[in-house]
């Protein structure tokens, strides 16, 4: 009986570690994919995304995100391969 107490905790803790990593991951994606899209409509002038519904779509949102996260990955390896970041 012991044991079946320790595997549902287990599985409840793992559970709620991996909902909490996956909020996250998600609310860094939408907010570097928010901040994406702001920088890109200031870049062009409010061109790009065009509309009012652009801006409200989350898959627009999380794949700028991932642009995003990307991009501060490649910035960080540059400095990093230059020997700012030792």
């Amino acid at each position: 009986m012991e044991h079946i107490f320790e595997t549902l905790w287990s599985l409840l803790v793992r559970t709620i570690r991996f909902l909490l990593i996956d909020i996250l991951i998600d609310l860094v994606l939408q907010g570097l994919g928010y901040a994406g899209i702001k920088l890109l409509k200031l870049i062009t002038g409010g061109r790009y995304p065009a509309g009012p519904v652009a801006e409200q779509s989350e898959s627009l949102k999380v794949g700028c995100g991932v642009v995003m996260l990307l991009l501060l990955f490649m910035v960080w390896l540059w400095l990093w391969s230059a020997g700012i970041l030792h």
